[in-house]
Parts: C-alpha cells; structure tokens; sequence
C-alpha cells in the first residue's frame, strides 16, 4: 500500500530526465573507446598514471613520474585530481583500464549534471523548464 502512495506522488518528469540523459550518455555507451580529437587522451594518461603511483604506496601524489620522456610532472599540484580518484575504482578492477575509468567519471558527470539542473529548476519554474 505504501508504495503505491509513493508512486503516485512521485513525480514522473524524474523518468524523462533519465531518458535524455540517456539518449545524450549512448555515443559514450554504444562506443568501446572514446572520441578522438578531444582531451580525452590527455585524461586517460593522468588516470593511468595516478593508478600507476598509488599502486606504489602514496595515496595523494603531487609528482608524476612518467610524464615527460620519464622526467616526471608535478601534474597533480596543478591539476585537481578528484575527476581521476573518482575513475581510479573502475581502472583497478580486473579486466576495465583507464579509459573505462574516463568513461565512467564522463557519464557520471553527465548524470548529475542532468539529475541537478533538474532538481533546481523544478522548484522555481516548473518541471517542463526543467526539461
């Protein structure tokens, strides 16, 4: 009984923003790579190499190593690295890599990006603004 009092309350916009969502996230889901000719790469090499330097024990680096023919950068005193600790799960698990991390941090933007402008914008003027 209370799940159908639930659903009748329940706001059924919440279904078409998933759907757009989804309809925007299927040239990143119908694809196994990314699009060329964006930033992209440049991203999947930091994923790599933060997964790459916690493997050795520092959990919050400042220094990458690899970057520059072995050099190493300080990419990460520059660069926010939250986007890459949110990517960094999906590259460890068996069988996924950094562009499966990029790909997920990219869909899961876009998600709440769509989830919160729709939660703003309902309140103040309506769901078909929101959409």
């Amino acid at each position: 009984m209370k799940v159908r009092a639930w659903w009748r309350q329940w706001d059924k916009s919440w279904l078409a923003v998933l759907a757009v969502a989804l309809l925007a996230m299927w040239p990143l889901l119908s694809r196994s790579d990314l699009p060329q000719n964006t930033d992209a790469e440049l991203h999947i090499f930091r994923l790599a190499e933060l997964s790459r330097v916690i493997r050795t024990g520092v959990f919050y680096p400042r220094w990458a190593p690899h970057f520059y023919f072995g050099y190493g950068y300080p990419i990460f005193n520059y660069y926010a690295p939250l986007s890459y600790y949110l990517g960094l799960p999906v590259e460890l698990m068996p069988g996924l890599d950094a562009v499966a991390g990029v790909k997920f941090v990219l869909l899961l933007s876009l998600l709440a990006g769509a989830v919160g402008t729709f939660a703003y914008v309902r309140p103040h003027w309506g769901a078909p603004a929101g959409l």
